[in-house]
């Protein structure tokens, strides 16, 4: 029986997104914010956004620098992300972080909010007959700092949102299949 008939793959990229393409409220509440302070067409300052005004979805939330034309470094990540990831990423660039299709992938999306000048939602999840399982991300571009360098907020939740650690991502007996039969 063919793999694809327990579970179907989901892997949707929008670049200025909806309110309708979001999975969840944490994302939809930051991306509501985040157009709040934007005047005009204008990409937001960073100085402009109070993480404090997100409420508990700030612990979704990680800082990025972005250097032209392909540094990226985490700056600063939010307590569930630090769990989520299973360690603190911050001070780390991307080459050290992530490898192989993890940091093709990675790169891809960075690059495209910062070609683009545009907000980013991703989907990357599995619907399973009892669960869909993966993450969902934002990422939203500020203004350009006079150097060329500018800050990304990430926000990143699971698609189960009763994952709330690196291990139980480890420890799903659904994700240890998936990751067998397809790429992650």
């Amino acid at each position: 029986m063919a793999w694809n008939i327990f579970f179907k793959r989901q892997k949707q990229i929008f670049s200025t997104p909806a309110l309708s393409d979001f999975d969840n409220l944490p994302l939809k509440f930051t991306y509501l914010y985040y157009k709040s302070i934007k005047k005009g067409n204008a990409l937001p300052k960073f100085s402009d956004f109070d993480f404090s005004k997100l409420g508990t979805f700030e612990r979704y939330c990680g800082i990025i620098l972005h250097k032209p034309p392909q540094y990226f470094q985490y700056v600063e990540l939010k307590e569930r992300l630090i769990s989520l990831y299973g360690k603190d990423l911050t001070g780390q660039t991307f080459e050290t972080a992530y490898s192989g299709k993890n940091y093709e992938y990675v790169m891809d999306i960075y690059q495209k909010v910062c070609e683009n000048d545009k907000p980013l939602y991703a989907r990357n999840s599995w619907n399973t007959l009892i669960r869909t399982i993966g993450y969902y991300s934002l990422l939203l571009p500020f203004e350009r700092n006079a150097d060329g360098s500018r800050y990304i907020v990430t926000c990143i939740t699971p698609s189960d949102l009763n994952i709330k650690y690196a291990k139980d991502w480890q420890d799903a007996d659904d994700i240890k299949t998936l990751q067998e039969i397809a790429d992650f």
